[in-house]
This record gives structure tokens, C-alpha cells and sequence, in this order.
């Protein structure tokens, strides 16, 4: 897209003029080829783990599973609409069934279309593929009960006492929102359930057991509140799908729940999940996108205060850059230096990526009691 002379992106390489040079963005010839080139990073000696989101499962993030297998294959391929008004109306359809076929209508007869040599290796992976490939590096979570890819969830321990649950809110039936099965709401309940001292039922009467209470983080791509799709997942078509709100009515029930970590809408958001009961409250932490701006990432750390509460530590992380760079730098860390300073000037970008302070670097407390 970024060399296809499309005026709708950013053509840094190109002589020519484009939405985003009209904007003050410069031209800088090379700075694709760079973006591209071999990159060692020296890591993290920890484990990491894969949750699934809808940019990994669905075409674009956002179209039905099997929709446009063709054009991934076949000689024509879409790259792009010069008109704005047909852009918008393609993207509308990513969030909105009842544009879906005016979107494929233009997708079907207008655009930019280049002529390729048709390739059967181009086609889209299926989710049990997605799956296996984690499989060959260790699983980063998944384990052969994940490898038809059709419940890709998990639990993983986090610290001794505190385990982990990475769900999979994705939707093969498109749009970028996403949902819950019951048949995983299901589980979920189950393994809270075996692990509580104390839980609640649907009712609110409470339900004691003698077993040791383990602490739960629970993790998905989706927020709460972009948790609407329930349209059926062909991967179970007759599970009935659960929104964004369910989830937070099962995790009222169980008292040692003290996070649900998400992502998606590439925003700093803090949501605190009150109830009447304080120990049956809980924290939604949502952070920003490394793609856009601020480009963070956040570290959550868990501390038992011995008063019968824990802290949450959320501490956001961004890249060892300088702030500003010599345009003509093509090292790392300019290149990360210049990525940051685009995308905080992309003339599409949102104001509110960053959040306020107090859904940055917080002390979240915990009633454990």
C-alpha cells in the first residue's frame, strides 16, 4: 500500500503528493526498505504466552471466515480505493452488517486492482493451524487440546497462588467485535469453581468449600464493552454467544478473580468493576497498541499488602528511543524513534489513546477478604 502510489497512504519513498504529505508528512526514500530489514532483538527470559485476537483470526480483523479466500490466491488483488467515500463505506462494514453489501459490492467492481501471479500458497490459515504453529515453538500456552482450533483457551501459571486464564473472544463471523461461547463461559465457571473457597451462584447465595482459594487474572483480546458480535462461530454453530457483559456478571461470583487484562481498542482504559460485595469486585485493564500511538506496553504486578487486600501495579513501558531523530537515520533506534513520532501524528489517529493518569501507571487495590 505504502509504494503503490495510492493517495490514501503514506508513500514516504515516492516523489508524488498523498493524503499524509499533504499533511506535513515528508518524503523519505529508504525508510521502507529499512523498516523491513533483519532485526535481532535480544529478548526477555520469560515465558510468553498467545491470546488470541480477531487480527489473527479473521480476514483483516474484521470479514467473515471464507469471504474473499479468491482474491488471497487468484491473479486480481484489491489494493486500495483513491475515493474516500468508498474507503469509508468498506470500512463501515467492518463494524456494521447492514453495510456489508454495498462493501462488497465496491470490493467486487471498484478500487485499485493490480494483476498478480495466482498462487495456492497465499491462502488464509485456519485457526488449528494458528494453533500448531505455537505448538512447534513450545505451545506459548496452547497445548494439543488446542490444536483443531476450535476452543483455543487456556489456563498457565502466573506465580505460586496465581493462575492465569487466556480466553478467545474472536468471532469467525466477522466484524472486528467479538463475543464469548457459553460452552467456554462454561468452563471458565468450572475452573474458578474448583479453585474458590467461596463462590456465589447466579442468585448471589454464597457457596463455601473446602478446598485452597488460587487467585485468577483473566486475559483476552476484547474489552468488556467491544464484546457484542454474538452472531454463531462455525467452529461450534450451535453454542449460543455471550457478550461483554455476561462475562463480568460470572466473574461477580467468584471473589478471587482480580483482573481481566485486554486489549483491542488500542487504548489506556482502567475500569473498575464495583460490587455492593467488595471482595466480588474486580479490575478491567485495557492497554494501548504497540501499532499505534503511544505505543505501549504494561507490566502488572501483583502484591499481597498482608492486611487482607493486594495491590495491582500497572506500569506502562514504551521504547528505549530518543524522542527525536535525524530523519535521514535508519538505526534501530531510530527507526524506533521515527515510528513513534508518525503514528502520533497519523491524521486518522484518535486524541484519547493515552487515557488519563488514572489509567496509566496506578496502584489498583484488591479486597481479598
Amino acid at each position: 500500500m505504502q509504494n503503490a502510489a495510492i493517495s490514501t497512504f503514506w508513500q514516504p519513498d515516492l516523489s508524488g503528493t498523498d493524503d499524509y504529505k499533504s499533511k506535513g508528512f515528508p518524503r523519505l526514500p529508504g525508510l521502507l526498505d529499512a523498516a523491513v530489514s533483519t532485526f535481532t532483538s535480544p529478548g526477555l527470559d520469560i515465558p510468553w504466552y498467545s491470546t488470541i485476537g480477531n487480527h489473527d483470526d479473521s480476514v483483516v480483523g474484521a470479514l467473515p471466515d471464507g469471504l474473499l479466500d479468491s482474491w488471497y490466491t487468484g491473479r486480481k488483488k484489491i489494493v486500495g480505493f483513491g475515493d474516500p467515500v468508498q474507503n469509508a463505506k468498506v470500512a463501515k462494514a467492518f463494524n456494521d452488517p447492514t453495510a456489508i453489501p454495498e462493501a462488497m459490492a465496491i470490493l467486487a467492481s471498484g478500487g485499485v486492482v493490480r494483476t498478480v501471479t495466482p498462487d495456492d500458497r497465499r491462502r488464509l490459515f485456519t485457526t488449528g493451524e494458528y494453533v500448531r504453529k505455537h505448538l512447534q515453538t513450545g505451545g506459548h500456552g496452547y497445548t494439543d487440546a488446542n490444536a483443531d482450533g476450535v476452543d483455543v483457551f487456556y489456563t498457565f501459571r502466573m506465580a505460586p497462588g496465581v493462575t492465569g486464564i487466556s480466553m478467545d473472544t474472536t468471532n469467525l463471523a466477522g466484524f472486528s467485535t467479538g463475543s464469548i461461547g457459553l460452552h467456554q463461559l462454561n468452563w471458565i465457571e468450572r475452573t474458578l469453581r474448583r479453585n474458590s473457597s467461596l463462590y456465589y451462584d447466579w442468585l448471589g447465595r454464597p457457596t463455601r468449600q473446602n478446598v485452597s482459594d488460587e487467585l485468577f487474572v483473566l486475559f483476552s483480546h476484547h474489552t468488556s464493552g467491544s464484546m457484542g458480535n454474538v452472531l454463531p462461530d462455525r467452529r461450534r454453530p450451535l453454542d449460543p454467544r455471550m457478550n461483554g457483559d455476561a462475562l463480568v456478571n460470572l466473574l461477580h461470583r467468584f471473589p478471587n478473580v482480580l483482573a481481566w487484562v485486554n486489549g483491542h481498542t488500542h487504548r489506556n482504559v482502567i475500569t473498575p468493576h464495583r460490587h455492593d460485595t467488595p471482595s466480588r469486585g474486580f479490575w478491567e485493564i485495557n492497554t494501548a497498541a504497540h501499532v499505534d500511538y503511544p505505543q505501549h506496553a504494561r507490566v502488572i504486578e501483583v502484591a499481597d499488602n498482608g492486611d487482607g487486600t493486594l495491590s495491582l501495579f500497572t506500569t506502562l513501558l514504551e521504547a528505549d528511543a530518543p524522542y527525536q531523530v535525524d530523519y535521514d537515520d535508519r538505526s534501530d533506534p531510530a527507526l524506533a524513534s521515527l515510528c513513534r513520532e508518525f503514528t502520533y501524528n497519523d491524521i486518522h489517529s484518535r486524541t484519547d489513546p493515552l487515557g488519563t493518569p488514572l489509567d496509566r501507571n496506578t496502584e489498583l487495590l484488591v479486597s481479598v477478604r
